[in-house]
């Protein structure tokens, strides 16, 4: 684990030095993280492990959001660098943000409160997040692009396919599940 959906309810704070304006450490993540800590066993283990999953593929997106933050007044400029870092910012970033409250949503609160979230909503953050990632990328590769932007894209969008289909996996564990206590 990686400290902060460890079960022990250890949320990184909202306002954290080096952390985006616009970060997944919302308190709906805190929230869900203290949940997981009163889980029990298996259950705990899995939503200890679907959130470090998101807080992974957090780490690889975050510096697309620290560098529009510190490129605010060159996004406002109307031209393809422009629209790159807007589109990294708006749409990008605000799924993957999307992606972490769907899964922080997953967590249950234990009886007599079921968890509030949807397996299908999650996966269809994640579809869109991952098309947008592929459709940056492909964006940044062209050669109006400062090879810097360029470098910070790429290294976010590596290894996303990979981490789209563990997503997959670990959704439909949790869609078998519920249909065996369904049964």
């Amino acid at each position: 684990m990686h400290g902060k959906a460890d079960g022990k309810g250890a949320a990184r704070p909202r306002g954290r030095a080096g952390e985006p304006r616009h970060t997944i450490y919302t308190p709906e993540w805190a929230a869900a993280v203290r949940r997981v800590g009163r889980l029990q066993g298996a259950e705990r283990a899995f939503y200890a492990a679907l959130l470090d999953h998101v807080e992974v593929r957090w780490r690889a997106v975050r510096p697309l959001q620290l560098l529009y933050e510190r490129q605010r007044r060159r996004a406002r400029e109307a031209d393809g660098v422009g629209c790159l870092l807007r589109f990294m910012d708006g749409d990008l970033v605000d799924v993957f943000r999307g992606v972490a409250l769907e899964a922080a949503r997953l967590v249950p609160g234990g009886p007599p409160r079921p968890r509030e979230g949807d397996p299908g909503d999650l996966e269809g953050e994640a579809d869109c997040f991952t098309r947008y990632a592929t459709l940056l990328a492909m964006a940044a590769a062209g050669p109006a692009v400062p090879q810097p932007l360029r470098e910070v894209v790429e290294r976010a969008a590596e290894g996303g396919a990979e981490w789209r289909a563990a997503l997959h996996a670990m959704v439909q564990r949790l869609d078998a599940a519920e249909a065996r206590a369904a049964a």
